[in-house]
């Protein structure tokens, strides 16, 4: 069962953070600023740590990828 609740979140954050970054477009990410970056890599931070995590459910994973 924990494998399968960490797969469906992990299928779950890749196509969040592929959505997020085909509506950002190929000429926004090459025009990224120092600042962007940085949210890009706390964002993926905080994906990762919702992954292994068994206290935080899939609808808080949707609900951080839709706030970055």
């Amino acid at each position: 069962m924990d494998l399968y609740y960490i797969t469906v979140k992990l299928a779950t954050a890749m196509v969040g953070l592929w959505l997020i970054t085909k509506l950002l477009g190929k000429k926004e990410i090459s025009q990224l600023t120092a600042f962007d970056f940085v949210s890009s890599l706390m964002l993926s931070e905080i994906v990762g740590n919702t992954i292994y995590d068994k206290d935080v459910h899939l609808v808080q994973l949707l609900y951080a990828l839709v706030l970055g």
